[in-house]
């Protein structure tokens, strides 16, 4: 009995990788675990969960070692806003013994874009503007705003809606007025 266990043990220890060593790679598709969390991930990436989505594949990659999942990972944290992470994965991908040339042509784009949105933004050149220039955004903010949500416009309708009611008010006011002398008075009417 002893020997069996002891036989057991040295074949299950022989049978993993030693420390230190990398591990072997295996098609994710040959692993039914592998399968299972890599259409879990597709899921939740579907659904919009894209942490769970992550862990879901670094999972199945810690399952299979299959290269190719490197690119899911890095595509997830890409999506999350994580690009510097992101950029290790598609590195890693890119530098793995994938044969998907194609694949492997898009990675290197998304790292190129990658780049591009973390490199600093360019100085602005410094321009100086005379006193009686107004700065560019000035201008086009009040361009950008309908007219009627610019103050003069209001003005000019609250100015003409006086004068129109002033102008009705006197109007209604001086024609209802009658004689101004106040009626039963003598008043000499010339004959001839």
């Amino acid at each position: 009995m002893k020997s069996s266990v002891c036989g057991l043990v040295l074949v299950c220890a022989l049978g993993l990788p030693a420390w230190g060593q990398s591990p072997v790679t295996k098609d994710c598709e040959a692993n039914a675990a592998c399968v299972a969390l890599v259409e879990q991930a597709q899921q939740q990436s579907k659904a919009g969960q894209l942490a769970e989505a992550e862990k879901s594949y670094k999972l199945a990659y810690e399952v299979s070692h299959d290269p190719r999942l490197l690119f899911n990972i890095a595509r997830v944290l890409d999506k999350r806003g994580q690009g510097k992470e992101a950029t290790t994965y598609y590195q890693q991908f890119i530098a793995a013994p994938v044969e998907d040339q194609e694949q492997k042509m898009k990675a290197r784009e998304y790292v190129a874009q990658l780049e591009v949105k973390s490199a600093p933004p360019p100085l602005a050149p410094v321009v100086k503007a005379t006193p009686h220039q107004l700065p560019a955004t000035a201008t086009s903010k009040q361009n950008d705003r309908p007219i009627y949500k610019r103050g003069w416009f209001w003005g000019v309708i609250a100015g003409s809606a006086a004068a129109v009611g002033l102008g009705i008010g006197l109007g209604v006011g001086l024609s209802s007025q009658g004689p101004t002398v106040p009626g039963g008075t003598n008043t000499a009417e010339p004959t001839f």
